[in-house]
């Protein structure tokens, strides 16, 4: 089981400052050597509307959410950003992407936006050219590894 490799797109949970966290992420990224291109961490954070009591995201939610992301993928395709993963606690979704340092997500989310935002909803960014948000917080720690080696066997 400890030699299967992680590959792809999936998902574990965790805690995350004492709180429950599903992380959802692209493992294939860690060893990537296109990394060194797009050194900065962008985020984009929404609040749930009818989140669980544990903070997670409810089922009455998932439709809106799986179309908001899938909407907000496509907005993003024109663009030199990695999609890294998503973090779901106390809450609220949080998106991180990395990209090339002229492409800042908070300036150019605007038009998917529009003029009613869908959700509450806030981004940032900041210089991470080693990507360590990606490996210290989305990338799986040992239990997750097993979360995720356990379900995909």
């Amino acid at each position: 089981m400890e030699g299967l490799p992680l590959t792809g797109w999936d998902s574990y949970q965790c805690n995350i400052n004492d709180e429950i966290a599903s992380v959802y992420l692209n493992l294939d990224l860690l060893n990537t050597p296109v990394k060194q291109h797009y050194p900065l961490l962008n985020w984009y954070w929404i609040k749930l509307k009818n989140p669980r009591k544990d903070g997670l995201s409810s089922q009455e939610e998932f439709d809106s959410l799986v179309a908001h992301e899938d909407d907000l993928m496509t907005f993003l395709e024109k663009y030199p950003i990695i999609f890294a993963g998503r973090i779901t606690t106390q809450g609220r979704r949080e998106f991180y992407f990395y990209s090339k340092d002229e492409v800042v997500l908070s300036t150019i989310i605007n038009p998917f936006i529009g003029d009613e935002a869908v959700f509450q909803f806030q981004t940032g960014e900041e210089a991470d050219p080693k990507w360590t948000l990606y490996k210290n917080l989305l990338y799986p720690g040992e239990n997750g590894k097993l979360q995720i080696t356990e379900r995909n066997i």
